[in-house]
């Protein structure tokens, strides 16, 4: 009785059986707002201070792993 549940989804994790359950992050997008938060930062630009990111957009990709045995046949 047992679960998984990974961030970033993969092509490998849809190749083992039963699928792996995924977490997708938006990887460009987390990666541009980290650089203009670091820029921000440096530059000691005010406008950027005080700013919180609070979503970027992640999804839920739910397979196999996380299945509950009656879900199985449902999820394949």
């Amino acid at each position: 009785d047992k679960a998984v549940i990974c961030f970033d989804d993969h092509d490998i994790f849809r190749l083992y059986s039963p699928g792996i359950t995924t977490i997708c992050q938006p990887i460009e997008e987390i990666g541009s707002t980290a650089v203009k938060l670091l820029i921000s930062k440096i530059s000691q630009s005010p406008r950027l201070d005080d700013s919180h990111v609070v979503s970027l957009g992640t999804r839920l990709l739910v397979r196999g792993s996380t299945a509950r045995k009656a879900d199985d046949k449902l999820l394949q």
